[in-house]
Order: C-alpha cells, then structure tokens, then sequence
C-alpha cells in the first residue's frame, strides 16, 4: 500500500484531542503529517456558543482540508456531571435523575434537543448513553451517570436516549462495554477487575444487547479486566475475545467500536498508550481515542505504520473497519437536523426539579434560623472536568435565610465539633457529596442527629449516601442528583414547602 495511502487510513482511525480553546500549532502539525481524521473536546476547548462554533468549523476546516474527509467531531454530554458544554446551555439531568423521573419521554427529549444542540454547534458525536448497569455501590466512577441498578430499568430509558440521539442528527455511543458498572475502582486511575462468571455478567450485558437491537450505532469499549472473557490479563479495549468474539460475532454487532481514552491510567499505566492504542486495533476496535495529547497520537500513528508493515493486521479486517466508518459518517453528514427548541434550558432545569425525592421521612417546617451545612463542589472522577458553582450552604441561605456552613469533603472530629457548636440546636439541612466514599460526612450527620435536633440530609449526588442508619434517624432525606444551581434553586423551593415528584430508582442498603 502507498504511505500516503496507509498514513490517511491509519489518520481516520484515530481520535485526538488539544488543549485550549484554539488549534495549538502542535494540533495542526499532528493532523498535517499524519491526517488524524477525528477530534474529541473538553470543558477545556469551550468558552462560549460563538467560541465552540467557530473552533468546529475550524476543526471541520483543517481535516478535511488535510484528508479530503470530514472529521468525528466528538463530546462526551451526557448530562449532569458529565457535561462539557459551558453554563447557558442546554443541559440535561443526568441519567440517574432522569430515571427518578421516571418519564421515558422526558429521556428522548433530553437526548434529541441535546443532539439538536451540538449540530448547530459543529458537533456530530455525542459519546452518550451510559449503558452500565451500576450494581455496585462503591462505584467512583459510574453512580448517577447510569440509569440505575435494574438492567431492565437501564434498557427502558437507554432505549429513549439513543432514539433521541439518533433522531436529533448526532451519531451516539452506548458506553462502557461489557459493563463499568460493578467496579470499585476508577479506570482513569487504576485497572479494574470485574472477577465474576458469564452468568452472573448477563444483566451488565442486557442493555448492550437491547441497545444493538434498538439501533446503537457506536459502541465504547471500557478498560475493564472481564476474567471470564479474557483469562490473559488484558481489559476489554485490548482483547479480541471481547470485543471481536463476544462484541462482534456473538452479540452481531455491526457498528463502529470507539475505545476510551487510551491515556486512561487503566492503560497508560500498566501498558502504556502506544502499546495499548496497537493491541486496540488488533482487537478489533475501529477508532481509538487518544483525548488530551495530539503528540501521543503521532507517536501512536508512527508505530501503527510499522506494525501495519510488519503484516500483522488483517487487511479483510481492516478495510471493513474504514468501510464502516465512511458509511457511518455518511449517514450523520447527510442528515439534516432542526434547531434546538428555544425553552429547552427552561425544561432540562424542570426535569431536573422534578426528579429530586423523598427518600425517608417528612420534610419539616422551614424554621426562622435555620443552618445550611454542606462541602463545596468538587471533582470526583476524571470522567467530570468542571464544577464551577456557588456552594450549597451558601446559596440555600441566601435563599432561604439562615445561616452556612462549608465543611470540607471529609470532615475530621474537630470539624465536627466545630459545626455542632455553630448550630446550637437549630434546624440543620445537610446537604452530602458522595458522603458514602468521604465518610466524615456521615460521621456529621450521625452527630447532629444525637444532639436531638431537626436533621435534614439531601444528598447532591451519589444516593449511597443516605445509608439504612441515616434513613431511620434523620427527620427526612432526600435525592437530588447533582450539585448545581439549578438543583439548590428547586431545593430552597422545596425546604419552603412545595413538595417532591421523584422516586428511587435504585434499591438502598
């Protein structure tokens, strides 16, 4: 094959990324000399709508103008936490708060005015659903992006987003296959291992199977060791057992396979980005992502060439993979897509409203000094790249009067000591931020409570939080899915008396 010929191949099977809000000249020069045909952004890359339109055009400009082809333009918008788009866009609940709502139709909404939105913006992937079914509490990383813990609860409302998705113009992806969802351990950070039988790994696979059926066009592949897949010890993203045998042929998966960012430290760590990105390939996956360095994806393009030399690609496997991807691209590039409804902004913040819930108990009457206590905002997982929000304590006493609090994430002896004082037996509402994995949290929830006082506990994320002991003593918990101004604002409405619409979508201990 020409070099000229391979380089633009190998260039459309690679997705990179870059690192401000313009193309960096290291950017340019990666996708001149070795035609990256793909692009992801980040929280990082987008200031404003004029901004992000502009930098997409750009984007679009300087592929096709190198390879002849439009690119993947890419974001991972899921909603909630896992939001890159800047505040005043349209964002939706996540997909935990969606299913509180319990509203199917108000899932494809989320799914087709976001999807409206990123194509008027110059963004035609949306790396959204989240398939994974999350059984395990301890999850840092999955939690309230998932639809819950019920797989057929998650294939209900999966179901909508992708019709959404597909329907609003953008080609999304289910994600993270087999199953993220029963690790306790991050894959930004480490390798986790999922050591469980096929059979007792069926329900993970469920909403992926449904999602083939339904129509998915892409589908991410996680960096997750599946034992009972793949007995050599490498994850999904780099076993042909999975992705090719399983995926591919048993599961007869026809679409395009995207892997996660191979500078993950579940790869880059233990088997290094470049080595990871070739064993990718030769597992079957169709587009890598290298997210955060375009100089990892030219060093990635270099040894793909030597290896592609090398004869150890399958070429049949090879022009199908690039077959797949024109095609994929050709139906998305050709679809026409209306423009985003204009109350969109107005919806997603009632959604998100609507789906906060009673968990335990009954909210007590709004007392005349009241005391809000709660951590400030912050980053939890690598999969969140932006939490820039007033604090809880802060924002509910400016509406509802009273007095704040900010307690750090996980609060020693003496600041629980220090927040008891303050009180001095007044109403608290404590507001949590995965108090189940800061367990000083807790430690201050239970302390309040013994002093004999009315303790409200709302958890701004993660419902594990609210454990059987804290259920049982506090005057009233309640769910409220993320930690926003838009949830504070329809708390302090709630504290003051309107009542809540939502309902547990997954079973507490």
């Amino acid at each position: 094959m020409h070099d000229e010929t391979l380089v633009w191949q190998i260039g459309q099977r690679l997705v990179t990324g870059f690192a401000g809000t313009s193309l960096d000249d290291s950017f340019k020069e990666v996708v001149k000399r070795w035609k990256i045909g793909n692009v992801i952004l980040f929280s990082r890359n987008l200031k404003d709508r004029e901004q992000i339109t502009a930098l997409c055009a750009q984007a679009d400009e300087l592929v096709f103008h190198e390879t002849e082809t439009h690119p993947w333009i890419m974001i991972d918008q899921e909603g909630g936490m896992v939001s890159r788009l800047p505040i005043g866009s349209a964002i939706a609940p996540g997909a935990m708060a969606l299913a509180a709502l319990g509203d199917e139709q108000a899932v494809y909404t989320c799914a087709f005015e976001t999807a409206k939105e990123l194509r008027q913006l110059g963004i035609n992937v949306n790396l959204a659903p989240d398939l994974d079914v999350n059984s395990n509490r301890e999850n840092p990383v999955i939690g309230i992006r998932s639809y819950g813990d019920d797989p057929n609860e998650v294939v209900r409302f999966s179901r909508q987003a992708i019709k959404g998705y597909l329907e609003g113009g953008v080609l999304c992806c289910g994600k993270h296959f087999p199953g993220h969802g029963d690790t306790s351990i991050d894959s930004h950070l480490a390798l986790p291992k999922v050591d469980k039988t096929k059979e007792q790994l069926q329900g993970q696979l469920l909403p992926f199977r449904k999602a083939i059926e339904a129509g998915v066009p892409s589908i991410m592949s996680s960096h997750v060791l599946f034992p009972a897949w793949e007995p050599e010890a490498y994850p999904c993203t780099m076993s042909r057992r999975i992705i090719t045998d399983l995926l591919r042929k048993e599961m007869g998966f026809n679409g395009l396979v995207f892997s996660d960012c191979m500078e993950m430290q579940a790869i880059a760590k233990y088997f290094g980005t470049i080595q990871g990105t070739v064993r990718a390939l030769l597992a079957g996956i169709d587009q890598v992502m290298i997210s955060h360095h375009a100089e990892l994806a030219a060093e990635a393009a270099q040894q793909i060439a030597r290896i592609y030399g090398d004869g150890l690609f399958d070429e049949a496997e090879w022009q199908a993979s690039l077959s797949r991807i024109a095609d994929a691209k050709a139906k998305v590039f050709t679809k026409k897509t209306a423009p985003m409804s204009l109350d969109a902004v107005q919806t997603f913040d009632m959604y998100a409203k609507q789906a906060i819930t009673t968990v335990s108990g009954t909210l007590p009457k709004l007392s005349a000094s009241p005391v809000f206590v709660g951590p400030e905002g912050f980053i939890t997982s690598n999969a969140q790249d932006k939490l820039a929000v007033d604090d809880y304590p802060h924002s509910l006493a400016k509406r509802c009067g009273g007095e704040a609090i900010v307690i750090p994430a996980d609060p020693t002896e003496e600041d629980i000591a220090m927040v008891r004082s303050r009180v001095n037996g007044r109403q608290v509402f404590l507001g949590t931020y995965n108090a189940h994995l800061y367990r000083g949290q807790l430690a201050l929830a239970y302390a309040l409570i013994e002093q004999g006082i009315p303790v409200v506990v709302t958890c701004l994320r993660n419902p594990y939080d609210l454990e059987k002991g804290i259920r049982e003593k506090a005057a009233c918990t309640l769910a409220a899915w993320e930690y926003s101004q838009r949830v504070f604002k329809a708390l302090a409405e709630i504290y003051q008396g309107e009542g809540t619409q939502g309902r547990m979508p997954v079973t507490l201990e």
